[in-house]
């Protein structure tokens, strides 16, 4: 794995990731805050 081959790539798997679970983290305190 060559983090200097493409960077951009990397990047956007982070930016993916991040997305993901400030989804998530979203999901999770609607489902949270429904429940109580």
């Amino acid at each position: 794995m060559q983090v200097h081959e493409r960077p951009q790539a990397a990047l956007l798997l982070v930016r993916q990731g991040v997305k993901n679970a400030f989804s998530c983290m979203q999901n999770h305190a609607l489902y949270a805050c429904t429940r109580s």
